[in-house]
């Protein structure tokens, strides 16, 4: 029994201090901090490894500390849910790292401000003695001037008068031609800068990619290609769960994360609750099959021994969707459009089944918060800057590349200076992928160099 605890407790926490659970509390916590001080994205930015490190570290300590009296405590009420222990961990780390982090991010600051302030106090004092050094010099010269002017205002008062405005005509011409001059070279004097950006570097949070990214005056954006690892499951941690509902028993059945093709989605499912069923004496089983003329889902449970036929073969379906996750829930995938069905021995799915939900792309390109309308849809509101379709069956786990021709987009605020860039990738018009996924592109800008750009 003490070693049943112990290998429960090891692969607990290798979850808890996973990469993926990881990366979702300390996201949560990013979004959380920025939204009421964006002012310490940047010292964010220049800490994000260290801080990642540090949350890894409180998460081994606060696992040491927690699991045993949480574990126990739920133990206390029959049977244990994992996903509780973890959400219970996790709510203690959110609340800790957030404290710990905001002490930190609020001291940088402090000493942030302090040193601006104290550049600005030294930019002052060496004004104050130029100014002072120049007023105390002579300006003998000055003076010689002055008088030679008045002498030949009293000397040559006829003159006075062309000598004043010739040199102002000139000097107006010469204002005109230099601007034509800048206008005409302006046209022409581009430059030219591409640059790679990896989904690794990025700042992730609820879906979007961020990196920050400095160029002034851009005039035109292209995506020049796209790469991306096919490694994106259809069933999740998110979506990869329901209820079995037999007599007076709630079963919860469990997918393994993966991704899946209709006939083998099926295949699991069918096992899954033939396995976990209260029907002890296997004297009727479940089935889960796909109409292949009418590509629907269908959930039968059939006794037997033909005697016995609808003798408790009645059963409920109750699929749990979670409110976190904005995509595609297992009903969508199945087809199915009601949350809960009882008493019953067959359930038929309202609509078709969809388990290659990845197999198109849309790519949404964001400067400075703002997202570029290149492409509108019939959807109100949604707009995309490029689309990709995506052969799931083949790719997964593989590759995908797409390389695209020059088309580059225009931009018509003048003077738009980039500060940084964000992406996000949609597999819908509705759903937005809001877990890590591994890619990388390039994107090509146009910009007025600083010469010509004043």
């Amino acid at each position: 029994m003490i070693l049943y605890k112990m290998n429960i407790r090891e692969s607990f926490k290798k979850v808890f201090v996973s990469q993926r659970n990881s990366g979702y509390l300390f996201d949560l916590i990013i979004t959380k901090i920025l939204r009421y001080s964006p002012n310490y994205q940047q010292i964010i930015f220049n800490n994000i490894h260290t801080y990642k490190e540090n949350i890894i570290d409180l998460q081994e300590l606060i696992f040491n500390d927690y699991f045993s009296n949480i574990y126990n405590n739920l133990s206390k009420s029959g049977n244990i849910d994992l996903e509780e222990v973890l959400i219970e961990l996790n709510k203690i780390t959110v609340s800790k790292f957030e404290i710990i982090l905001q002490q930190d991010l609020g001291n940088k600051y402090k000493q942030q401000v302090q040193q601006v302030q104290s550049q600005d106090r030294q930019v002052q004092q060496v004004q104050q003695v130029q100014q002072v050094q120049s007023h105390d010099r002579p300006q003998p010269q000055v003076q010689v001037q002055q008088v030679q002017v008045q002498q030949v205002q009293v000397q040559q008062p006829q003159v006075q008068q062309p000598q004043v405005q010739q040199p102002q005509v000139r000097q107006q011409i010469q204002v005109q031609q230099v601007q034509q001059e800048k206008n005409t070279l302006s046209e022409n004097n581009y430059n030219i800068l591409s640059r790679q950006f990896c989904s690794e570097n990025a700042v992730f949070n609820d879906g979007k990619y961020s990196f920050q990214f400095f160029l002034k005056k851009i005039k035109s954006v292209n995506l020049d290609n796209f790469k991306i690892k096919c490694n994106m499951y259809n069933i999740n941690e998110y979506n990869n769960k329901f209820y079995l509902l037999e007599q007076t028993n709630k079963t919860i059945i469990t997918i393994p994360i993966g991704y899946y093709d209709i006939d083998t989605l099926l295949k699991t499912i069918t096992n899954l609750l033939n396995d976990m069923s209260i029907n002890k004496n296997k004297d009727y089983k479940f089935n889960v099959s796909s109409n292949k003329i009418k590509n629907k889902i269908y959930f039968t449970c059939q006794s037997i021994e033909k005697e016995r036929l609808n003798k408790n073969t009645s059963f409920g379906l109750l699929f749990k969707k979670n409110k976190d996750y904005n995509n595609y829930s297992l009903s969508d995938i199945l087809g199915f459009e009601k949350e809960e069905y009882f008493n019953n021995n067959v359930y038929t799915a309202e609509l078709y089944s969809d388990v290659n939900i990845f197999d198109e792309l849309y790519v949404k390109i964001f400067i400075n918060g703002k997202e570029i309308p290149r492409y509108s849809t019939s959807k109100g509101g949604f707009y995309y800057f490029e689309t990709f379709d995506l052969n799931m069956d083949d790719c997964f786990g593989n590759k995908a590349s797409f390389d695209l021709p020059i088309n580059s987009f225009e931009i018509t605020q003048d003077n738009l200076d980039i500060k940084d860039i964000s992406i996000q990738l949609n597999n819908s018009y509705d759903y937005y992928i809001n877990t890590p996924v591994s890619f990388k592109f390039m994107l090509t800008f146009e910009y007025l160099t600083d010469e010509y750009s004043s």
